[in-house]
């Protein structure tokens, strides 16, 4: 097939706003996705897409006090801040990001428990930690990123 490059052009771009819109209607689905007082943690559960993929819980950390651990070869994006765990019988995992799950969502108060898709996560005032039905997840704080 071929295209003129006026319309790839504007197929690309109609492509291109469908996903952003797609992305922001998950981000914007109640209870999907939450944020800590302090602003600095965000996180958000990803359904998933296609048959047999995993849900996904996904944190970031917006400022650390700690280094990065060293970058994976492989890693073009921003390393250290991004932070997953999966449905799955499988520890949690840093991640290369390109994008950040950081946005206007509820603010998981201290003290409180949040809990969808599977996943469980306490928010407290030394940091967050979030788990999944087996026990595998994450404890994030600007002091300290612990994946287990």
């Amino acid at each position: 097939m071929k295209f003129h490059s006026r319309g790839a052009g504007l197929l690309l771009v109609s492509l291109a706003v469908g996903a952003a819109l797609a992305d922001a209607c998950i981000a914007q689905e109640p209870g999907l996705a939450f944020r800590t007082p302090s602003n600095n943690i965000h996180c958000q559960a990803d359904p998933p897409i296609n048959p047999g993929e995993a849900t996904v819980l996904r944190c970031d950390v917006m400022q650390r006090d700690n280094p990065d651990p060293p970058r994976p070869k492989d890693c073009e994006y921003d390393w250290g801040i991004a932070f997953y765990v999966e449905d799955r019988d499988a520890p949690a995992q840093r991640m290369c990001a390109g994008d950040t799950v950081k946005g206007e969502a509820p603010v998981l108060g201290y003290g409180e428990t949040w809990s969808g898709l599977g996943f469980t996560c306490g928010s407290q005032r030394d940091g967050l930690t979030c788990r999944n039905g087996m026990g595998h997840g994450f404890t994030l704080s600007r002091r300290v990123q612990q994946l287990f």
